[in-house]
């Protein structure tokens, strides 16, 4: 029977949460990575008064694109220890070129070849040293120009 306006019965369980509200959530965890999915799910209580379990917000995270992972230690370094590490670098690099490197910290970065020159550099993760001309490498990173 056509144009009948009854709900008719369909399998599968109705969501708990609308769209609307799932982006929200997507919306939380783009603008705080570390928020917990606890956390989130009391967010949703309180705001909205639907409680859901903490894994129905991890769900919408992963649809969302998002993946849980362990953010890297980096090792904290002293004011000692820097000097230390300019002090061991210093024989090996010459004085105008020492002035202008910072400490290394093994963090991953990407030069920014065809842009701006004060493009400097940019963080990337689990980056692969592409054909394109793309130069991903660990140690230090500088902004400034080199002295000629």
């Amino acid at each position: 029977m056509r144009g009948n306006v009854l709900n008719k019965s369909r399998c599968g369980r109705p969501h708990k949460l609308s769209d609307r509200d799932a982006r929200a959530i997507v919306r939380k965890v783009k603008k705080n990575p570390k928020i917990s999915a606890p956390k989130l799910a009391d967010q949703i209580a309180t705001a909205s008064g639907k409680k859901v379990h903490p894994e129905t917000v991890r769900r919408i995270i992963r649809s969302g694109g998002y993946n849980g992972r362990v953010s890297s230690r980096k090792p904290f370094i002293s004011s000692v220890k820097q000097q230390k590490r300019r002090d061991s670098a210093s024989p090996h690099v010459d004085k105008e070129r020492a002035q202008v490197v910072s400490v290394s910290d093994d963090s991953k970065v990407e030069t920014q070849t065809g842009k701006s020159e004060n493009t400097g550099c940019q963080r990337v993760s689990n980056r692969i040293s592409s054909v394109s001309g793309d130069k991903s490498f660990y140690g230090c990173a500088s902004n400034h120009k080199r002295a000629n």
